[in-house]
């Protein structure tokens, strides 16, 4: 009888061992994948084409150049921790759209899948979506794509889409990558190297202009406006210049994602003196903008970009 009862406690322990087994193994192979789903839900080009709203479900998701607006969705097995990549299954895919500008009057898309151009052999996946850039008058997209290749090494490699034909036009080595954006001929999209601006920091006026932006519910950055995320408000401008100006397109920037001005027709005083008359209170010429004098505490009316130039010549910036 004693026999019996260890013999089965022997046989339950076991089995208990079986399942638990089991369980970790299955779990610990379980495939996990990395998605993503488009969220450009609308484009719009208006004062003679140079500003362009694009609306959309998330923040800085998309990509964007002088002609092309570029959308990501994707379905990516996670293979970072793999010995060895297995190729590329047939759940999964790795899709760009491409919204060309060109003529605004028809706005066209096209959708590329990467993994299938690659091949069926193809054993690289996602690893970062990268620069927008634009050389000899082309433009083009490029991402990182990783695998391993044994004993947990992992081989990146660069790969240059042209936006134009929707075919990848190289695949590189991340130095030769490098090299390629450095080069004279070659302009990126990147914020802070797209557009170039005078320092708005001097006088206050930048934070003038930002504080009256947070007031529509927005924030300014140099060459495109945002959605402020400080205050839980959607974009509302009913009662400014703007609205009055473009009052389809106000209606819309409640679910936008930005304004920019297309990076090849960018001109620093354009954007400068649009935006305070735009965001000015419906009637009002520009924003009421003062700039203070850092060391006297002076305060004299800016109206124009060329006011501020004038403002900060003459007040040359003091070392620290």
């Amino acid at each position: 009888m004693k026999l019996n009862k260890k013999f089965f406690i022997f046989i339950f322990c076991l089995i208990l061992t079986s399942v638990a087994s089991l369980t970790f193994f299955l779990g610990g192979n379980k495939k996990e994948y990395a998605k993503s789903e488009y969220c450009v839900e609308g484009i719009q080009l208006f004062n003679k084409d140079k500003y362009v709203l694009v609306g959309s479900k998330e923040n800085d998701s998309f990509r964007y150049s002088q002609n092309y607006i570029t959308d990501f969705k994707y379905n990516s097995l996670d293979e970072y921790d793999s010995v060895i990549s297995s190729k590329v299954n047939k759940e999964e895919y790795f899709k760009i759209k491409i919204y060309n500008l060109h003529d605004s009057t028809k706005i066209t898309s096209k959708e590329v899948d990467i993994y299938s151009l690659l091949g069926q052999e193809n054993t690289y996946r996602l690893k970062q979506i990268q620069e927008q850039f634009s050389r000899d008058g082309k433009e083009y997209l490029s991402f990182s794509m990783y695998s391993n290749e044994g004993g947990k090494i992992e081989k990146t490699i660069y790969v240059i889409l042209s936006l134009d034909t929707g075919k990848i036009e190289k695949k590189m080595s991340e130095k030769e990558f490098n090299l390629l954006l450095d080069q004279k001929n070659t302009r990126t999209y990147m914020r802070g190297t797209m557009y170039k601006s005078m320092d708005l920091v001097r006088g206050g006026i930048g934070d003038q202009i930002n504080n009256t932006l947070l007031k529509y519910g927005m924030e300014y950055v140099p060459g495109y406006i945002i959605p402020s995320y400080k205050i839980g408000d959607s974009v509302e401008v009913s009662d400014t210049n703007f609205a009055k100006l473009y009052p389809e397109i106000a209606k819309k920037m409640r679910d936008m994602n930005k304004i920019y001005f297309r990076p090849d027709q960018y001109n620093e005083e354009e954007w400068f003196n649009d935006l305070i008359h735009w965001f000015a209170p419906e009637g009002q010429d520009v924003m009421e903008l003062y700039a203070t004098d850092e060391t006297t505490g002076e305060k004299t009316q800016i109206r124009s970009f060329n006011d501020f130039k004038q403002w900060v010549e003459a007040h040359p910036q003091k070392e620290k």
